[in-house]
C-alpha cells in the first residue's frame, strides 16, 4: 500500500514568487504522476492512496444558487459547498472517489459522527455509510 498525505501540499511548491500559480506545470506534475502510480499499482499488486484537500466550491459561471444552479460537486461541509481542491483535472486522474467528512462536530464529551461516501466509482454505485471513532474503535 502507497499513501501520499496530502496531495495538495505536493501542488503549493508551484507557487510563484508573485504569489501566482502555475497551473500548466502543476497539471503536467499530475498527469505524469497520477499515470506513473497507476503503472505501479498495477504492475506491483499496489493500492495507492492518496489524500485532497477540499475548497470553497463556487458555482459555475452563469449558474445563480438561488435558482438552483451548482457547481460541479454535490458535497457539503457546515451548509456551503466544497470541491476537491485540485479541481476537475485532478477529478479525472483518479478512479476511485471517497470522502470522509464529519456529521455533526459539537464539543465536550459527545461523540463526533462520521460518514464516509462512494464519490465516484468504476464498479459500484454511490453510497454512504455513518460511523463514528470513540476508544472501543469505529463502529
Amino acid at each position: 500500500m502507497v499513501i501520499v498525505d496530502n496531495i495538495h501540499s505536493i501542488c503549493e511548491n508551484f507557487i510563484k514568487q508573485d504569489g501566482n500559480v502555475d497551473y500548466i506545470e502543476r497539471s503536467n506534475f499530475l498527469l505524469k504522476h497520477s499515470k506513473m502510480l497507476k503503472k505501479l499499482a498495477y504492475q506491483y499488486n499496489l493500492v495507492v492512496i492518496i489524500l485532497n484537500n477540499v475548497v470553497a466550491d463556487v458555482p459555475i459561471m452563469g449558474a445563480d444558487p438561488a435558482a438552483g444552479g451548482k457547481g460541479f460537486f454535490e458535497n457539503k461541509s457546515r451548509g456551503q459547498n466544497i470541491a476537491p481542491s485540485l479541481g476537475l483535472m485532478w477529478s479525472n486522474c483518479v478512479n476511485e472517489r471517497i470522502c470522509l467528512r464529519k456529521k455533526n462536530a459539537y464539543g465536550g464529551n459527545q461523540e463526533v459522527r462520521r460518514a464516509i461516501s462512494l464519490e465516484k466509482s468504476a464498479y459500484m454505485r454511490r453510497g454512504e455509510l455513518d460511523f463514528e471513532i470513540n476508544l472501543a474503535g469505529v463502529r
